[in-house]
């Protein structure tokens, strides 16, 4: 699949910066690992997986709703987020 990157790709308050999302209007929460923006869901999942090897990567809202999570719910929030993101690449 080939992605077109878009202009304002990972800027806030532009679009997220996955590649595979570019959502318009939705990158509000910053990644302080990737130093760019995410729309929350793409956020959400990159924040998942970041915690279940004992880091994070983002202050405030989307690390605060992950962390009363278990390891192995945080593993199926981040995947069905990805099947529900991109179903024809898991196909």
């Amino acid at each position: 699949m080939t992605y077109q990157i878009t202009d304002g790709k990972g800027k806030q308050g532009q679009n997220c910066n996955r590649t595979a999302c570019q959502m318009p209007n939705s990158a509000n929460y910053y990644n302080n690992v990737t130093r760019a923006w995410y729309c929350f869901e793409c956020a959400c999942t990159i924040e998942a997986y970041a915690q279940i090897d004992g880091m994070s990567f983002y202050e405030g809202t989307v690390a605060e709703l992950i962390k009363p999570l278990s390891q192995h719910e945080k593993l199926l929030v981040g995947r069905l987020q990805l099947v529900l993101q991109e179903p024809e690449e898991l196909a």
